[in-house]
């Protein structure tokens, strides 16, 4: 993966072997459950973080009437805080305009239990 901020850079392939094996030129790789691409951007990330996050929020829309609510904090905890906290000072670093889907994805569930 080569790294740049251009929009139009061109794209010469450096001939990197290991082995006598070429190593193939990606946009965008996971490291350690974070996606990051070649322009250093967090859209994968954030859209990854925004599904597992709407699938949390939905287990626990449909569990909200038949469980008691230490019993829906303690699955919050685990199907949805992750998902805000793990390398969140690498990606929370993006634009607000990213982060503000992700802060509605939370309001919805304060609204949810608390209206």
């Amino acid at each position: 993966m080569i790294f740049t901020r251009k929009a139009n850079a061109t794209d010469t392939l450096m001939n990197i072997k290991i082995d006598n094996v070429p190593i193939q030129k990606v946009d965008q790789t996971r490291f350690l459950g974070v996606i990051i691409n070649d322009k250093l951007l967090w859209n994968d990330r954030m859209k990854t973080i925004r599904i597992k996050i709407s699938k949390g929020l939905g287990i626990l829309a449909r569990l909200r009437h038949y469980l008691p609510s230490r019993i829906l904090v303690n699955l919050y905890y685990t199907l949805v805080h992750p998902y805000f906290d793990y390398c969140n000072i690498i990606w929370a670093t993006d634009y607000s305009t990213s982060l503000n889907n992700l802060f509605l994805l939370q309001k919805r569930l304060c609204d949810a239990y608390y209206h």
